[in-house]
């Protein structure tokens, strides 16, 4: 999905950037300088492993390069499993804590042959996430890897508050747009970081945008997945969920952020 593709490079951009060295990392107290060109996310995720003091498995074969480059005070030792899981998760693939050691999954359910399972988990994050939110909005609008989220996802939805509607029915307002349709000051950072950039593209109602990128499965019971919401250039993030299958329902057990605007 374009929005999501969007959000997670803009993100990722700041925290990974090119550089010209290929192999240094330099510890110090609770911080880590490490600068990278060209590595692999497997190698990456090597280095991690021996900073942390915990291995990490790989179930499956992953793709794709990282160039890195740390701040100037280098990265918090705390802070390198959530950027190495915001890695991952532009392969499609998330990292799983199993107390002494970490697994990474790969791969999403294939939607097309799990259909009706992978709706029922959607419903049930799509729950969690937007009864009793934001109560100054008329509109969720709903996206998917596709574009707008299934059909039969949203149908299911419509007995929430405000209403639920696909992203196709949204638009992301520029900066001139904004200013005409506020009335506001030319101030490009209030104009583009107060509220939300996102409304209903007929009528102009308020709005915030979910999305579930990927649903990994742990066992037949159990996934992990992630979801975002985008209201404005800094407003804007992306999490994983856990939810397991208890007494028929799927129940949100565990969410962990990934990255926040």
């Amino acid at each position: 999905m374009k929005l999501t593709s969007k959000i997670i490079i803009g993100i990722l951009l700041t925290m990974i950037t090119a550089c010209t060295h290929n192999k240094n990392i330099e510890t110090k107290s609770q911080y880590v300088k490490m600068d990278f060109k060209n590595l692999t996310i497997s190698e990456f995720a090597e280095k991690v492993s021996k900073i942390i003091g915990k291995e990490i498995i790989f179930e499956h074969k992953v793709k794709g390069k990282t160039n890195f480059v740390s701040p100037k005070e280098g990265v918090k030792k705390d802070e390198l499993i959530p950027l190495l899981n915001a890695i991952l998760g532009t392969e499609s693939m998330t990292l799983i804590n199993k107390g002494t050691h970490y697994i990474v999954l790969g791969g999403c359910y294939n939607e097309e042959t799990n259909i009706a399972k992978i709706n029922n988990i959607k419903e049930a994050m799509y729950r969690h996430l937007l009864k009793g939110k934001e109560s100054n909005l008329s509109y969720y609008f709903l996206a998917s890897k596709k574009g707008d989220e299934d059909k039969k996802v949203i149908e299911r939805l419509q007995n929430i508050t405000p209403k639920v509607l696909p992203k196709s029915m949204s638009k992301i307002y520029n900066k001139k747009e904004m200013q005409e349709l506020t009335g506001e000051a030319d101030d490009s950072f209030e104009l583009m970081t107060s509220g939300t950039l996102v409304h209903h593209k007929e009528n102009g109602g308020k709005g915030v945008i979910y999305y579930i990128s990927c649903i990994n499965k742990i066992s037949d019971t159990k996934v992990v997945v992630t979801w975002g919401d985008y209201a404005n250039m800094l407003g804007a993030s992306e999490s994983k969920s856990t939810l397991e299958l208890i007494d028929g329902k799927w129940i949100v057990i565990d969410t962990t952020e990934v990255w926040v605007s």
